[in-house]
């Protein structure tokens, strides 16, 4: 019995075929070719598929990147849109703010004028209420001592029509006296009449108040110096711009160191006039007067700088 020969194959592009006398077997190396065409076929294929997505891969990059920039620039024009929508309302609210402060301030300083207004015509009342006391005061010392002075010259006038009815009823014309002697004996006795009087006023000080007058004042400084025990008695007159405090004293006293120390007074200085020495006083009305006025002013002037 023969032994079968097994047959000689070629390996070829990986595949193996079988090799007959007269070379490759034709039947298997046409079905390996074709198998290479299909292959080649479909990888030419797959590649141009590869390259189509290629393409639309790039294309989509493309359209992806303009996309994202008009996407950029859109957000970043609505961004500005917005900033510039927020600066504006930032704006008006700022501007409504500042214009509400401004009325609030307007209004303060409205109020504060009215307050500063109130308060000098208050002021000014009280200084103008001050004036007129110290005028009524001075009107009622003018009047008391115009009706004093017209009493006292109506009682002489009555006194020396009496008397020149009696003497010219006891009196005979022989018995006249020459009008020479008679002016000289009047200013013998005028001269004596003042001899005796400056001998009886030695103790006698004159105190001279000054304007503005407050009678109150007045009083109760004349009150304290008749608690003096050297002070014997005092007298006061009131004349047209001055009041006039006469005091007698029982022996020299110093009046001047009490009246400055005295807290119903201003000031007090020892004055000459024509030979008189008197003191001059001020009242603390003064220094009240003085300071309302100055309050007055200050105020004035500070409302009128604004």
């Amino acid at each position: 019995m023969e032994t079968e020969v097994a047959p000689k194959l070629v390996k070829l592009g990986g595949r193996k075929i079988k090799v007959v006398k007269s070379g490759l077997d034709e039947a298997e190396v046409s079905v390996y070719i074709e198998e290479l065409i299909s292959e080649r076929d479909a990888l030419l294929k797959r590649q141009e598929s590869l390259t189509s997505l290629a393409k639309l891969y790039e294309r989509t990059v493309i359209e992806a990147d303009n996309l994202a920039k008009e996407i950029q620039k859109e957000v970043m024009e609505k961004s500005q849109h917005e900033a510039n929508a927020l600066m504006m309302k930032a704006h008006e609210t700022a501007k409504d703010i500042v214009e509400r402060q401004i009325v609030e301030a307007q209004n303060v300083i409205k109020q504060q004028v009215k307050t500063i207004k109130t308060q000098v015509a208050e002021q000014l009342g009280v200084a103008l209420k001050e004036q007129i006391k110290v005028v009524q005061s001075t009107i009622r010392d003018t009047a008391r001592v115009l009706s004093e002075t017209l009493t006292e010259q109506a009682a002489k006038l009555d006194n020396i029509e009496d008397s020149f009815q009696i003497d010219l009823e006891k009196t005979t014309p022989e018995t006249i006296p020459a009008p020479v002697e008679k002016v000289i004996i009047e200013t013998e006795n005028n001269v004596a009449d003042e001899n005796t009087n400056n001998s009886l006023d030695e103790n006698v000080i004159e105190m001279d108040i000054l304007p503005p007058r407050d009678q109150d004042e007045i009083d109760a400084i004349e009150a304290e110096l008749k608690t003096i025990p050297e002070i014997k008695s005092t007298e006061l007159l009131s004349l047209i711009d001055k009041s006039v405090l006469k005091i007698k004293a029982e022996k020299p006293f110093d009046l001047i160191t009490f009246l400055q120390s005295n807290p119903h007074i201003y000031q007090a200085e020892e004055i000459v006039k024509d030979g008189r020495k008197s003191i001059a006083v001020t009242l603390m009305a003064k220094a009240r007067l003085d300071q309302e006025n100055h309050s007055v002013n200050h105020k004035i002037a500070s409302m009128l700088s604004r």
